[in-house]
């Protein structure tokens, strides 16, 4: 996933340390603030993509989830990555169903024995 438009999706989580510490959650917060953007443009390149693999896409759905559970919870509060919850959705469907139409694609041609 690090090819599409540099974002790395564990980068988010990367510069975080002491977990529950308030310096964490700020330090977390500023980097969702900073990367959460790219996160989505390349989830959203990644749907479009033929070059995108299941497993990419499983990496930016598992990312995306990460940090709307933080918007949830209140972690993230007032956060801009907690407001855009249309284009969220969009993105998350669309990766749901690549991750879908890939897994369907994968047990059908093992059961043709390529």
């Amino acid at each position: 996933p690090s090819s599409v438009v540099g974002f790395s999706p564990s980068s988010a989580r990367a510069a975080q340390h002491a977990p529950g510490s308030s310096s964490a959650l700020r330090m977390a917060s500023h980097v969702v603030e900073d990367s959460y953007p790219r996160l989505l443009n390349s989830a959203s390149l990644c749907v479009d993509s033929d070059t995108c693999s299941i497993e990419s896409a499983e990496l930016y759905l598992k990312e995306i989830v990460h940090v709307q559970s933080g918007c949830a919870a209140g972690t993230l509060s007032g956060n801009a990555a907690c407001n855009d919850v249309l284009q969220v959705s969009e993105v998350v469907a669309g990766l749901r169903q690549k991750i879908g139409d890939g897994s369907k694609y994968e047990v059908g041609a093992r059961a043709l024995g390529a």
